[in-house]
């Protein structure tokens, strides 16, 4: 059985007239603005799903502090899967 998933907030993109939360993010990442205003009505715990053109460290570091977790699809071989995953 899969996982129930919802969708319940969408943003659509309009440029620089988006409307979001300015204040969210003094250092200018759009990004943190965009998730933070789709975020605004959830708690924590949450898995956020998006495309790689999102992700940022400081998008990923803000969510973290938010207690969010943030999934991307990756498409990589398996040789940089192996290189990648040593830590």
């Amino acid at each position: 059985m899969l996982p129930l998933a919802i969708v319940l907030n969408i943003l659509t993109y309009f440029g620089g007239d988006t409307s979001c939360k300015p204040e969210c993010d003094p250092d200018g990442s759009h990004t943190v603005k965009i998730f933070e205003t789709l975020l605004t009505p959830l708690g924590t715990g949450h898995k956020i799903f998006a495309d790689r053109f999102y992700t940022t460290k400081v998008l990923i570091e803000h969510l973290l502090q938010k207690k969010q977790y943030y999934v991307v699809p990756s498409i990589s071989t398996e040789r940089d899967f192996q290189q990648n995953s040593k830590i």
